[in-house]
């Protein structure tokens, strides 16, 4: 992988050093953001696109030394530059290249809803607030904590992910309303004897955005019991897993799945406390 031609992933990851004074930076986001919000004044939020995007292009080449420093002062090659690379998965390349582009964004906020378009708006902004949040954790003076600075960039990670998911559904499926997409989840033991026992019944299916899925109170349910169970959800990156509520009230989780939602698809979760037979 070219490392060069890789600009999408360092949107932001560190905005750092040659970022504007934080005053008249809040100034120019705010009205990036607003022009954004836009959607029947399409020359300007074009315009604030390609803005948002190239920022992120030319911070990407102050970022990815930062970041290589910090894995390198901490002995933690997992915060290097290429170890984020990886955890995006075997496709990073495309989508980063080609899928994530100001084009894309302005298409995405166009065939967005108001709700939806306000989520994409405050994603960015979060953006905006991990770089800084990383920033500082980079400082050349700082101490630095690699859990800390792990857990922003993870976090970060997450939100690139549903922000492309986001873009892939409204530049490939050029849908309108709320780029919803049908979810069929089986629960399943794959180690059952009998196979027409694989298929579990009754279980919960849980989801949440993978940036928010520390959060319990994100937490959400499929209408309906399991197997199969249908839920329409907004494009984007989950975590979803399967649930059983006993009848002590004790409650015991699946194995969690990370789905990324672009178009209508089915997935198999496997249930809890797995057992064979």
């Amino acid at each position: 992988m070219k490392r060069k031609r890789i600009w999408w992933l360092g949107l932001p990851v560190l905005s750092f050093a040659l970022a504007p004074p934080l005053a008249a930076q809040g100034v120019r986001d705010e009205k990036l953001y607003e022009a954004l919000s836009r959607s029947d004044h399409a020359d300007e939020m074009a315009r604030a696109a390609r803005a948002w995007v190239g920022t992120r292009r030319t911070r990407n080449k102050q970022v990815i030394p930062r970041l290589n420093e910090a894995s390198a002062r901490l002995e933690k090659p997992e915060l290097s530059y290429d170890a984020v690379l990886r955890r995006l998965g075997p496709s990073t390349e495309a989508k980063l290249l080609h899928e994530y582009t100001e084009n894309g964004l302005v298409k995405l906020l166009e065939v967005s809803n108001p709700r939806v378009r306000s989520d994409v708006i405050e994603r960015l902004r979060w953006v905006e607030t991990l770089e800084e949040s990383i920033r500082e954790k980079t400082e050349p003076n700082a101490k630095l904590n690699s859990r800390e600075l792990l857990a922003s960039e993870n976090q970060y990670v997450s939100l690139l992910l549903d922000l492309d998911a986001k873009t892939q559904a409204a530049l490939f499926k050029q849908k309108t309303g709320a780029l919803d997409c049908e979810i069929r989840a089986r629960t399943v033991n794959p180690n059952a004897d009998d196979p027409a026992k694989t298929e579990q019944p009754n279980y919960e299916v849980v989801y949440v955005l993978e940036f928010w899925s520390d959060d319990p109170a994100r937490w959400r349910t499929f209408d309906k019991l399991s197997s199969p169970t249908t839920q329409k959800l907004t494009a984007g990156y989950y975590m979803v897993w399967c649930r059983k509520t006993e009848s002590d009230g004790s409650v015991s989780d699946g194995e969690k799945k990370r789905v990324e939602v672009t178009e209508a698809k089915e997935i198999d979760l496997i249930v809890p406390n797995l057992k064979k037979g």
